[in-house]
């Protein structure tokens, strides 16, 4: 079974098994095609997939580690709302001035600043206001959620309609980063359609 989503001058073909579960998605615009697998545990599909296929790009861009650092004065800004928030900016700027943009994302790595996880990154309070971030930010720029996210009410109706945008992401809790007070730093890998 297939089902067709035209988003923003891209084409999106989901592939289901018998079953209807998400077998790939195909991301077309233009000549250049991504195909995304999800990945699964348990039966349930994760937010996040477990590769991506680039067919016919005209390019990639390596986007290393932005952080939160004011690029004016060098200051590390206060919180992680705020430091994701400039991540992203400094990202979406970056992927622009190469030719590129946040919906073509094709792989991410996430650090995440912390002394401890003793119950996973995924449930650590300031990675939940960092994925909130990043998921409004998404929203607001691209018009999709980058990554279905159940655990937050608002978004599942995005679920629901198709409007995810999943991408491969390498999330990791670390010790230390480049500055004092960094609490997160964001890297991608991008295509140029």
């Amino acid at each position: 079974m297939e089902k067709m989503i035209l988003r923003k001058g891209e084409k999106e073909k989901v592939i289901f098994d018998d079953a209807g579960k998400v077998q790939k998605m195909i991301l077309k615009k233009g000549k250049t095609e991504r195909i995304l697998y999800p990945l699964y545990y348990g039966g349930h599909m994760m937010r996040w997939a477990k590769s991506c296929a680039v067919k016919n790009p005209k390019g990639i861009v390596w986007i290393a580690g932005t952080e939160g650092r004011d690029p004016e004065t060098d200051e590390v800004v206060e919180g992680m709302e705020a430091q994701m928030r400039m991540c992203l900016q400094k990202l979406k700027a970056n992927l622009e001035e190469a030719g590129s943009g946040l919906e073509y994302i094709v792989h991410m790595t996430w650090e995440i600043m912390g002394k401890e996880f003793p119950d996973g990154i995924e449930q650590y309070p300031p990675f939940q206001v960092a994925e909130k971030v990043f998921n409004d930010f998404f929203l607001e720029h691209t018009g999709a959620a980058p990554i279905p996210v159940a655990a937050l009410p608002e978004y599942k109706t995005f679920k629901a309609t198709g409007q995810e945008l999943p991408l491969v992401i390498d999330l990791m809790g670390v010790s230390g980063l480049a500055k004092k007070g960094m609490v997160v730093e964001l890297g991608c890998t991008a295509v140029i359609p």
